[in-house]
């Protein structure tokens, strides 16, 4: 599997073909997501411990698909999609999305006193539980645009919804997101 830097950071290139997938090319697909794949899930089911059964379900179903992974999509969309279906069917059997708040782990601060890192960590415990608060399919987009950073289509790849629901979805996340912070960003 070809590798490409990309801001100092070697990343899977997308354009390889892996539907030959070998064990070495899937460790180094694990290696570069694993970390993704659990903050996603951990935003997704608000427990460490769901998260992380959640994320190693994720690469057990994807290493079993491996062989028959195409590359349509970006590995990284293609294993949203395993571990957003893998939320939702905790959810269904749990008949809800946890609305427990789920503690993060944070970067210490660089902030050069130690008011201006309480401050800045007290801003980002806020907007982590507003986040937290959205309703489980306008978290879904919100955590994969504004934390993952995923793009409009890949989100609708990765969630099984078109471009336009995500779009929408994204738009009343952000306005909820907006009333509850109303005065403190």
């Amino acid at each position: 599997m070809q590798q490409v830097e990309d801001d100092g950071e070697k990343t899977v290139d997308k354009r390889t073909d892996l539907s030959r997938g070998s064990t070495e090319s899937f460790e180094e697909l694990v290696a570069q997501y694993d970390r993704k794949v659990y903050n996603l899930a951990l935003r997704l089911v608000r427990n460490p411990d769901d998260a992380w059964d959640v994320t190693q379900e994720t690469f057990v179903r994807a290493f079993r698909s491996w062989d028959g992974f195409e590359g349509r999509s970006a590995p990284y969309t293609w294993l949203c999609q395993i571990a957003i279906n893998l939320c939702r069917n905790r959810a269904r059997d749990r008949e809800h999305w946890s609305d427990e708040p789920v503690e993060v782990e944070t970067l210490e601060s660089s902030e050069p006193t130690p008011e201006a890192a309480l401050q800045s960590a007290q801003l980002s415990e806020r907007i982590r539980r507003a986040i937290d608060s959205l309703p489980g399919d306008y978290r879904v987009v919100s955590v994969l645009r504004d934390l993952q950073g995923l793009t409009y289509q890949e989100i609708a790849e990765a969630a099984g919804i078109s471009v336009e629901l995500v779009k929408t979805r994204l738009a009343r996340a952000r306005a909820i997101l907006r009333r509850k912070l109303d005065g403190v960003v």
